[in-house]
């Protein structure tokens, strides 16, 4: 025991004379401008270090106050700063003067991502070499230029980081995420390495976005065209939040998903699946009543100049409508997209009429049938048209009885009105839509004892103006000397819509009565006013 105990402390001497050695020959002057010149040789931008030390448990070199200078053509000074950051060296090469880092670790990290009125991202030319040599002091020791071997570093983590993101081409306000982590390993530049990220988005909490995957080489010109591949997981994203990001302001809602994404530096994709709660998609727009979720499948160009949706699914409940088209960028930015849906219950899908302006009567809901719809939506994303046509069958309107709105005089026929709510055997209406108003050139809708037509529109507030005629199927042979004698027709009644979509007005259309009356060989005004009575009242 004792030989092992005088062996021990030889060893421990030998190790404090080895680290007094180590760090007398340490030359801290010198190894600060090899290490900023290494650095900058890196990243293509000069680097300005502050105080550097060395630490033998573990070795390591410390560095404070660290920063990374902005692209050319940038306004601010900055790309990156770090309060610190901690880089593992090899002793042995350290003594010979060469720094061999087997690791990197950053401290509290601030990033500032800039797109340019061009469309250009500040980070693209990092480690583009000379040809992106920056404004402001150069770095002491060799110059970025400088003939330097290529760093290869075994881990490079970052933590509880911040990125504040501006875009000056579509002039959004600042976006920043916070409490960011990043890790990579097996790290050079001229070949592919392993990546793991995880960032908390603006909002509550628990919201998380994840991703890993493979990344790299480099692109020496185009930091942003380098090949990547990975998985991405949304936990609790609050949409509402990230506005300023995606030049949304009126989305709203909580967000998960899961995707996976591969670039080849050209073209992208991405492919995964969704779900939304509480979705809300325009400022003046409602809320979803249940949760949204479908699958999704979108590539972008190697331009970037826009996103082709090859395959989008909005699902509530059984009903889930294709989406297909693409939104373009830049400074031109227009949508083009397709949706379709066939014999989707109408009750699932009704609990997104909100997310698209569509608004029942008040007090009612449809409760039965399916709903065929095909709509384009085009134009100037700021400005949005819509364009299509909708087809109800089999359905059933509860708490609204369209009949008896129209007409007291349909009891008196003796036509089932449905009691308080309305039977639609068919109903289709086509319409085009733009931010100021939605025009119905055609509606058609069928119910016991009655077809009604029409055309008009409603603006965002929902005011409506139309007119249209009802057809009675079952009227009788006394009821149709009536009509025939007050409207000029046995069975057609024209009517004209005011009021709101959810408190909607029906008032007979005088001047379309008086034209029918017309052509009558014997039309006194005073029978027709007469036989005008009573007629589109509203039931008590």
């Amino acid at each position: 025991m004792r030989k092992l105990a005088i062996a021990l402390a030889v060893i421990v001497a030998l190790l404090i004379l080895a680290a007094g050695v180590i760090l007398h020959s340490f030359d801290a002057e010198r190894q600060h401008g090899i290490l900023s010149s290494r650095l900058a040789a890196a990243l293509g931008r000069n680097v300005k270090l502050g105080h550097l030390g060395l630490s033998l448990f573990p070795p390591s070199l410390q560095v404070r106050d660290a920063e990374i200078a902005e692209a050319l053509g940038f306004k601010d000074a900055v790309f990156s700063t770090a309060k610190s950051f901690q880089m593992g060296v090899r002793l042995v090469p350290l003594l010979h003067g060469r720094i061999e880092v087997p690791s990197i670790v950053l401290e509290q990290p601030v990033i500032h991502l800039v797109k340019n009125a061009q469309g250009q991202w500040n980070f693209a030319s990092l480690g583009a070499g000379p040809a992106a040599a920056q404004a402001g002091p150069p770095a002491p020791g060799p110059s970025p230029g400088a003939s330097v071997p290529p760093l290869e570093i075994a881990e490079i983590r970052l933590k509880d980081g911040t990125i504040t993101v501006d875009d000056f081409q579509k002039n959004l306000p600042r976006v920043t995420l916070d409490h960011i982590s990043v890790a990579v390993t097996k790290f050079a530049p001229d070949r592919a390495f392993d990546w793991a990220v995880s960032v908390h988005p603006p909002g509550p909490e628990s919201g998380e976005v994840r991703a890993n995957g493979r990344g790299g080489p480099l692109a020496k010109q185009n930091l942003a065209a380098s090949p990547v591949e990975g998985r991405a997981v949304f936990r609790n994203v609050a949409l509402e939040a990230l506005a300023p990001f995606t030049g949304q302001p009126g989305l709203a809602g909580v967000f998960n998903g899961e995707a996976d994404f591969k670039s080849d530096g050209a073209k992208a994709e991405a492919k995964g699946t969704y779900k939304a709660e509480k979705l809300r998609l325009a400022v003046n727009g409602g809320t979803a009543l249940a949760p949204v979720s479908g699958r999704f499948e979108v590539t972008m160009p190697e331009d970037a100049s826009r996103l082709l949706i090859r395959r989008f699914e909005l699902a509530c409940g059984k009903a889930a409508a294709q989406l297909s088209g693409h939104v373009a960028f830049g400074s031109r930015p227009d949508t083009e997209l397709r949706a379709d849906l066939r014999d989707a219950p109408l009750a699932d899908i009704a609990k997104l009429f909100p997310l698209f302006g569509v608004r029942l009567p008040a007090g009612s809901s449809l409760t039965a049938g399916t709903l065929t719809a095909a709509v384009r939506a085009f134009g100037p994303t700021a400005a949005l048209k819509e364009s299509g046509t909708v087809e109800i069958r089999n359905a059933r309107l509860s708490g609204y009885n369209v009949a008896g709105q129209l007409a007291k005089a349909v009891r008196v026929m003796g036509i089932d009105t449905g009691g308080r709510d309305t039977a639609i055997e068919s109903m289709r209406v086509a319409f085009d839509a733009d931010p100021s108003y939605t025009r119905v050139p055609s509606a058609s809708l069928v119910i016991p004892g009655m077809e009604i037509s029409g055309q008009g529109g409603f603006n965002p507030a929902g005011a409506l103006d139309g007119r249209g005629s009802v057809v009675l199927t079952r009227a009788a042979s006394p009821v149709g000397s009536l009509l025939q004698k007050a409207t000029g027709s046995a069975n057609t009644v024209p009517f004209r819509v005011g009021g709101t979509l959810e408190h909607p007005t029906f008032l007979p259309d005088v001047g379309k009565i008086v034209s029918q009356q017309l052509g009558q060989p014997s039309s006194p005004a005073g029978k027709l006013l007469e036989g005008l009575g009573g007629l589109f009242r509203k039931k008590k």
